[in-house]
Parts: C-alpha cells; structure tokens; sequence
C-alpha cells in the first residue's frame, strides 16, 4: 500500500488541513460544488510534479501559504515536498526533502516521485471518444510503454498502413479506382465483331462507290459544258446569224470549213434535249452511288472508333490481369506491414489485451472507446485497469467517484493495491458543509463485504468503521451498519451512512423495538434465523414502510416511529 500524508494552508478554499491517508489503497474526496475537493486533488498533484496548476494559489486575503505532501517515491522511499506561496511570490517555489537533504531541483524531484498521470480517468474517457483524441491517447499514454527504436519503427508502419493516410492504402485506392476503370470498359459486342470482318469489303465497296462517282461527275461536266455552248448558240451568240452567202471567201477550202462549222452548230442545237436528258440521268446516278456510298462511311467511322478504343487499352483482359496483380502485391504490404507492427507491439510492455489498430484507433479487451460501444463507467473501468500501470507516481489521480458502484470501487482498490498506488477521486456531496475524505482498503482476508470504509473530517483523526463483528459490537451496531449497507447498495445512501456510528443510537432502536413488544429480542445473536417477528420489523424499516402490527400496539407512539424513521 502506498503511504501519503498532507498539511494544506491557506490553499485556495482550504484554510487549514492535515491528514495521514497512509495505508489506504484509494481516498474518496467529498464536498459541495466549489468548496475544494479538486483543489485538494490537484494539489497534490501540483506537489509531486512540482508544477504550478494555478496563477493565484493563495486563498483571499492571507499573505502565505503552504502545501505539504508525504510520499513514497517511485522507488518507495520516503521523500517530503513542499510548495509555499505568498501574495509577492503567487506561484510561489518547490523543493524537497529526503534523507535530511533539500532539494531543490525540480526536474530532480520530479525524478524521484516519477511519471504522474497530467490526465483523470473521466479526462481520458472524453479524449478516447474522438478520433483526434485517440490519436493523443495513443501517442502520449500507450506509447510511454514502448522503446524510442519501436515507436520509430510503429511510425513508419502508421505513415504505410494508416487506413486514411496510410502510404500502402493510397496506392491501394488508387489501383482500384484504376482497376474498377478499366473493368467498366465493354468488350467487343457480336455485332462489332461482325462489322470488324466487314472491315476489307467495306473498303472495296467503298473504292468502287467512289470511282463511280468521280466517273459520274466527270460526264456531269463535259455534259454541262456542252449544253452550256449549245444554249449560247441557241441564245444568238454563235455564227448561226450569218450565212454561208454572207461572207466571200477567196479559198474554196475556207469556204468549205465555214460551211461546215454553220452545218454542226445547226446540229448542235439538235443535241439539247439529249444532253438536258443526258444530264438528268446522270444526276440520278450520282445520287445513287452517294446514297451508297453513306452507310459504308459511317461503318468504316464505327469500325475506326472500335480500333482506336482497342489501341488504346491495348488488351484489356491482360491489363485487368496485370493491376489485379498490383493490388495483391500491395495488399502483401500492407499484411506484412501489420505483422511486423503486431510482433513490435507483442515485444514491447504493453498489456496484455490492447491492439492498436492505427495511430487512432485501439481496443482493449475488445472494446474500443466510442460513445456507443460499451457503459460509461465500463469504459473508465477498462480505461484505470489501462493506465494506472503505465505511471510509476504512486499518487494517481481518477476524478469523479459517483460513476463507480461497489463492484467497481472494489476493483479500483484491488488494482491500487497490485501496483502499490493510491487513488484520488472525488465526489460531489451537497448535505455537508466541509470535505471530508473516506479512505478505501480492499482486504482479501475478509470474508463478507470486503470493504472497510474510513472517514476524515477536516482535522479529526479517522475512526474506523468495522465489517466484521467483533465481541464488544452490539446488535443494534451491526442493524444500523447493515442498513446503511443496503442503502448504500441501492444507491439511495446518505451522509450519514458513511460517518461514525453512534452506538447510543443504535441501542435506542433496540429499546424501541422492546417497547412495541418485538419478540427474541434478549437472544439475538449473529445467527441469520432470527425470530420471524422481529425480521419482519426489520426488513419492513429497512425498506421504509409502515411498522408492522405487534402484540403491543398501543406502545407505538409517534415519538417511537420519529425515532426510528431518524435511524433509518
């Protein structure tokens, strides 16, 4: 068990405070909302990590103050530090003392007393119900277990296998995306593969389609030229005006050739409805070889897309084949990158039952810490079982005790015992004026409730409240403790539950019960077969209902059921 003695004075709300919680696995601190319970928490905290929490220590107006805190160091040795303060001097200093030596040194006494948790159980809670706070829970908590070489080399594994940001799963989401692209691609239809074997008929068809039409166009304009002539002569623009007559000719062969150019462009003039026919003709064909011409164009366009998609992506079985090779090379990666990672962390101290996943995401006994995976006061539970090895301060600080049932109080105590701490929580209580603190011990030699409670008011030494009954116990002790145990086990208990038992009063319950003529009172002994009457009486006050009928009504007096209704 860890030993730790404090003297406060003038310390923000506390005045003057000396206790000795020496010997106890865990100290509950209660009080009303702002009137000093974590200021007595953290400032002992303040003590052993020689820091200042608080600009203005010093309560309203006193001049000085002093904080005094006993010890164990990590080693278990004695040590003695002490933090004092003025109104000149607000944060005051620290030093220490132990084996007659002052120390003045805080980094040396931080040294000695060891790492003390800068967070309470409730604050780590918050900080692993987030994903950045995981990632902080992680690296300043969890890692402190492990060596600088395995942090280094668990950070390069991160900076690959982060599930976000991960190197490794980037190149993976990137060959997918490519992988899925290229699986989207449609491969050649029937119908494109039949119009590809077109491909050389087309072309000749093409070919012929062409010649063709050039041939056609080509009549087309000797056609049109000379139907051009024929209507200039027709329109009086050609030699048609005169005669042979008309012009003299001094040789007889001129005379012939003129004759005969009048006779052909006579004749010519002949020839305009067979080239205006000619012409039509020609025009139908022309359209024809194009009207055929157009559905292999647009065939030998389709085939050139389909050829230029395959040239593209060249053959797309074999890229599908060679990127789903990609993906599983990586994906070897990462699974060795995780191997390595789960083989680091299973050499290093970290305890048994933690995984960590990534630099953000862990669990613990298989639970991870999000707000709808397991209790609130589970996750503290699971969360002090976590963290109290990892400080070697003997002093830990775990905040609010109200989450915590018995069970879990009892399991607090056991785990303070193992590692040899001692644990601060606090607890708001509004029905008394000052703070108290109740020192908790968890003793696997008692046979019932394990449980021994002690309780501190301001400067009063503690006096124990025993769950064992001893030979000078009376009857009503054990009723009165037994019903406070209920209460306090139903959830439903009072201040009164926790402070000394006055035996005045639990003999007085006694007395009344003679009064109202319970019966097997003189022989009560710690037998559970108590007489039925009186069981009856009991269970029924225990539960607060009315007094059961007895065989001397008549002395149940108003003042007799105040009493005992105060009792209970």
């Amino acid at each position: 068990m860890a030993k730790i003695a404090l003297e406060f004075k003038n310390y923000k709300k506390i005045k003057d405070l000396n206790f000795d919680l020496n010997d106890y696995d865990a100290v509950i601190v209660n009080g009303k909302n702002r009137e000093g319970k974590t200021s007595l928490i953290n400032g002992i905290f303040e003590n052993l990590t020689a820091t200042n929490l608080s600009n203005q220590p010093l309560t309203i107006g006193e001049e000085k103050g002093e904080k005094t805190v006993i010890v164990e160091d990590k080693n278990g040795k004695e040590i003695k530090i002490v933090h004092t303060f003025s109104k000149k001097s607000p944060k005051g200093t620290f030093y220490a003392i132990q084996d007659g030596q002052k120390i003045s040194s805080v980094i040396k006494i931080r040294e000695l007393i060891g790492d003390a948790n800068a967070y309470t159980i409730n604050e780590f809670f918050m900080m692993c119900k987030s994903i950045p706070g995981r990632r902080k829970f992680i690296q300043e908590v969890l890692m402190r277990l492990m060596t600088s070489e395995q942090i280094a080399k668990i950070n390069v594994i991160n900076n690959q296998i982060n599930s976000k940001d991960g190197e490794f799963y980037i190149t993976r989401t990137t060959l997918n995306s490519e992988l899925k692209a290229l699986e989207a691609i449609p491969g050649l239809t029937d119908e494109q593969k039949t119009l590809l074997a077109k491909k050389d008929e087309l072309l000749e068809n093409k070919a012929t389609s062409e010649k063709s039409i050039k041939a056609t166009e080509h009549k087309i304009d000797i056609l049109e030229k000379i139907l051009n002539n024929i209507i200039s002569i027709e329109n009086g623009s050609g030699w048609q005006t005169l005669t042979k007559d008309d012009i003299i000719f001094k040789d007889e062969k001129a005379k012939t050739l003129f004759s005969n150019l009048i006779d052909l462009e006579s004749q010519a003039l002949q020839y305009k409805p067979v080239c205006e026919k000619g012409l039509n003709s020609l025009d139908i064909v022309l359209t024809s070889d194009q009207n055929n011409l157009l559905p292999i164009t647009n065939e030998l366009a389709e085939i050139e897309k389909i050829e230029y998609s395959q040239s593209t992506n060249g053959n797309l079985e074999e890229k599908i084949k060679d990127k789903k090779k990609e993906i599983e090379d990586i994906n070897k990666k990462i699974n060795n990158a995780i191997d390595l990672k789960s083989k680091i962390l299973s050499e290093s101290n970290l305890p048994k039952g933690l995984i960590i996943h990534s630099e953000s995401e862990f669990t613990y006994n298989g639970f991870d810490f999000n707000e709808n995976e397991i209790s609130e006061s589970e996750a503290w539970l699971l969360l002090a079982e976590l963290t109290i090895p990892i400080y070697d301060c003997k002093y830990f600080r775990m905040g609010n005790a109200a989450i915590y049932g018995k069970d879990a109080l009892e399991a607090l105590t056991t785990m303070a015992a193992k590692y040899g701490k001692i644990l601060a929580l606090e607890k708001v209580n509004d029905d008394i004026d000052d703070i108290y603190v109740e020192g908790i011990v968890w003793d696997e030699n008692y046979a019932d409730d394990n449980l021994k409670e002690l309780v501190k008011e301001n400067n009063q030494q503690p006096e124990a409240i025993p769950q064992t009954i001893s030979e000078n116990e009376t009857v009503g002790d054990k009723l009165l403790k037994d019903a406070a145990i209920r209460r306090i086990e139903n959830g439903n208990e009072t201040a009164g539950d926790k402070a000394i038992v006055n035996s005045e009063r639990a003999k007085n319950f006694i007395e009344d019960a003679k009064k109202r003529g319970v019966e097997g009172l003189d022989d009560i002994s710690d037998d559970p077969l108590q007489p039925a009457s009186f069981d009856e009486e009991k269970d029924a006050y225990d539960k607060g209902e009315q007094i059961p009928e007895s065989k001397k009504a008549e002395d149940i007096t108003d003042e007799n059921i105040k009493k005992l209704d105060d009792l209970f």
